[in-house]
């Protein structure tokens, strides 16, 4: 299958250059396949497109696959009657974004026209001039921020189903995140370029258990969540502090 999405989404509210279209433009595509009720595997695909960047930097691919084994349905579980479901899943995926805050166009220069400071020299030798303040300067290699991102789960049922309890494990891996150099001096009045330089990587894991009794006029159940996640900045233009911490 593959479907094709155009995104000419408007703000509600802002500054003139916020009032414009978003333009995004994006091609998507998934394969599935299921083999005696055992197997299953699923590859989906994105060809993506923003106007956040410049021409030839716009569009990146973005592909992603998982697999699910459902071990309760081979021939060596049928005796095991205290499981009635057992999965195991695991899934891989590039994904982009292209939400890089609340500025637009950050490839482009912005320059704007200003009436000049009133001084002696201006107001007898040049008389009434206007000047051009550079307020940021673009930068043309911007491009998507990436992340690899990993999942490892366990779905399993136990004791007619009353029983349920789900695991998962991730792995994300991000780069070229959007940054502000600090290493570099600034130049006067002058903001430098945002740059794709930024690293984090996060891991952690997920774990629900849940307890689903029928009696005889009502049902109850209990679930029960914890969460773990924890993220390390892997890089960052940053000055080296004076203490290793």
């Amino acid at each position: 299958m593959f479907v094709f999405q155009k995104d000419n989404s408007e703000a509600a509210s802002g500054t003139s250059i916020d009032l414009l279209p978003y333009n995004r433009l994006g091609f998507a595509g998934r394969l599935t396949y299921r083999y005696a009720d055992r197997y299953m595997g699923e590859f989906n695909i994105g060809y993506n497109g923003s106007e956040q960047f410049a021409k030839g930097k716009r569009f990146g691919v973005f592909p992603a696959f998982s697999l699910g084994w459902l071990v309760s349905n081979e021939d060596f579980m049928k005796d095991i009657k205290a499981i009635s479901n057992l999965k195991l899943r695991a899934s891989f995926g590039k994904v982009g974004n292209d939400k890089i805050g609340n500025q637009r166009f950050l490839y482009l220069d912005n320059n704007t026209i200003v009436n000049r400071p009133p001084t002696i020299f201006y107001d007898t030798v040049l008389g009434n001039a206007q000047m051009v303040q550079e307020k940021l300067i673009g930068n043309p290699d911007l491009t998507w921020e990436i992340a690899y991102k990993q999942n490892y789960g366990i779905d399993l049922k136990m004791l007619d189903s009353r029983l349920s309890i789900t695991a998962d494990i991730f792995y994300e891996k991000r780069k070229d995140i959007l940054s502000k150099r600090n290493t570099l001096p600034s130049i006067t009045a002058v903001n430098l370029p945002l740059v794709n330089l930024g690293k984090v990587d996060n891991h952690g894991y997920e774990l629900s258990v849940g307890w689903n009794h029928p009696l005889k006029d009502f049902r109850y159940w209990v679930t029960a969540n914890i969460s773990y996640a924890k993220n390390k900045i892997i890089y960052m233009d940053e000055v080296p502090p004076n203490e290793p911490y």
